[in-house]
């Protein structure tokens, strides 16, 4: 199929057929859809997992495959791209063809340094998919109410919690040991603020409220048995032996692991065992279902796709496009060169910059680096006595041209970077000048326009390195 369909492009779109876009995008929608699939079973969760401390092992491994499988890909297009060059071969090309050349480069290569979001993609739906966000938000709110009666930190909220210098806290007004539960943290989840809960819970429990608290105890432990999650007690038991109004000091320590023992083999409350662990005699499956809440949470509060994970892939797809036109339509000697000084000019400027103590020497650097070969290949160019070293130029001109903005922009930014102490109460905060404060809210704005103005400058500077093309080598 691939063979007939490259004849009939070298015949009418011999551009098409030379850059080997049918079957460079089709492998790499085939490769978003594998790594999707692969996302989407990776984010079924196991609810019996008590492992909370998910690093997330499995995601970096595939995250790495996703590399290999883009290094092996330009490897491959490269082979088969690079066979012919119509640039260097002197052929008639169109005005417009090297330009659209490039975007093509630019193209397959975005698509093919993304797979991780699709990757990432996958996985995300595949966690939203259990609940809604409004259902995910209201169970961990009592997942997280519920922690105050299960063992855990103590390490409340101290903007509501005070401590006074007789051994007690005081809550709301009302004074506690330290030891009693209002002094307790609860779990805090993505979207669900731990103070808010806090709030909540602590509330009732000063109100005496039991109906409230008896019914989140009957929420919470029909969470865990949909997801056949085991407990060696029940509601009732639970708050006999938790809640103990005003005070709260006199309670059960209840274990947070699932537990299928029966608690009158325990001779006393817990038992302790190797590696400083300890065996409560009753035992909910907290670690369990804060594991695997924290996960649908994480998807909910998280967009799909991170727009600083994007952005960071569109200039790496830029940089690689750079690199890739640069090596077409320059030679491979000018090329290497220019990588070569490349790392001596970065060497350079990490050892000024070092000396200077000054992030504005770098950038300094690069920004007069920059212009000096912008300036070179277009005086070169406007002399028309040959090319000399202006290839080495053209590589390094077009290497940075995404960074060159980017550059002002941050010099700007320290010019205008003047923050002013300022005496808030008891606090110190610190206030810059609003030219450097809205340049920081509108960073992100600038990344978009950066990128737009590089793609739009790409097509007068291919119009310039067609003219560049026909200056003597010497």
């Amino acid at each position: 199929m691939f063979k007939k369909i490259q004849k009939y492009l070298l015949i009418n779109y011999p551009l098409l057929w030379n850059t080997k876009i049918v079957p460079a995008i089709t492998f790499t929608i085939l490769f978003h859809i594998l790594f999707f699939i692969i996302g989407y079973f990776n984010g079924i969760i196991d609810f019996t997992n008590e492992n909370y401390y998910d690093y997330g092992f499995t995601s970096g491994v595939i995250i790495f495959f996703s590399i290999l499988v883009t290094i092996l890909f330009f490897v491959l297009w490269f082979v088969y791209y690079f066979r012919n060059n119509a640039y260097k071969s002197f052929y008639n090309l169109k005005k417009t063809s090297l330009y659209k050349e490039w975007l093509i480069i630019l193209l397959i290569s975005f698509l093919n340094v993304t797979y991780s979001v699709s990757y990432i993609t996958g996985k995300t739906l595949r966690q939203r998919s259990y609940y809604s966000q409004e259902e995910t938000q209201k169970r961990c709110e009592t997942i997280s109410m519920a922690s105050v009666f299960i063992a855990g930190a103590y390490e409340p909220n101290y903007e509501q919690i005070e401590a006074n210098n007789t051994g007690q806290i005081t809550y709301n007004k009302k004074t506690y040991p330290q030891n009693s539960l209002i002094n307790k943290s609860v779990e805090s989840f993505n979207f669900n603020p731990a103070v808010k809960s806090e709030s909540k819970v602590k509330t009732w429990m000063q109100e005496n409220n039991q109906a409230q608290i008896k019914k989140l105890m009957v929420d919470y432990l029909a969470i865990a048995k949909e997801h056949n999650l085991k407990s060696n007690i029940n509601a009732e038991q639970w708050f006999n032996l938790t809640y103990n109004f005003p005070d709260f000091i006199k309670y059960e320590i209840i274990g947070r692991t699932s537990s299928k023992d029966d608690p009158n083999s325990y001779s006393g409350n817990a038992m302790v065992y190797a590696a400083n662990q300890t065996v409560y005699k009753y035992n909910v499956p907290q670690n369990a279902l804060v594991s695997a809440y924290w996960k649908i949470s994480k998807s909910w509060e998280d967009p799909i796709i991170e727009t600083g994970l994007i952005y960071t892939l569109l200039y790496l797809a830029i940089t690689m496009a750079m690199l890739i036109f640069s090596f077409k339509v320059s030679s491979g000697r000018n090329w290497l060169i220019a990588l070569i000084s490349t790392g001596v000019l970065f060497i350079i400027t990490g050892i000024l910059s070092a000396l200077s103590g000054s992030g504005i020497t770098f950038l300094v650097f690069w920004l007069l680096a920059i212009a000096t070969f912008m300036i070179h290949f277009f005086i070169t160019l406007g002399k028309n006595k040959g090319k000399n070293i202006s290839g080495i130029s053209l590589n390094l001109m077009l290497w940075s041209l995404a960074g060159f903005l980017p550059i002002i922009y941050g010099l700007v930014m320290e010019f205008y970077n003047n923050p002013k102490t300022i005496n808030f109460g008891n606090q110190i905060k610190y206030e810059n000048t609003p030219q450097h404060d809205w340049l920081e809210e509108n960073l992100m704005l600038f990344t978009w326009v950066n990128i737009l103005i590089v793609i739009i400058l790409m097509f007068f500077i291919t119009q310039f390195i067609k003219k560049w093309k026909g200056l003597a080598e010497s």
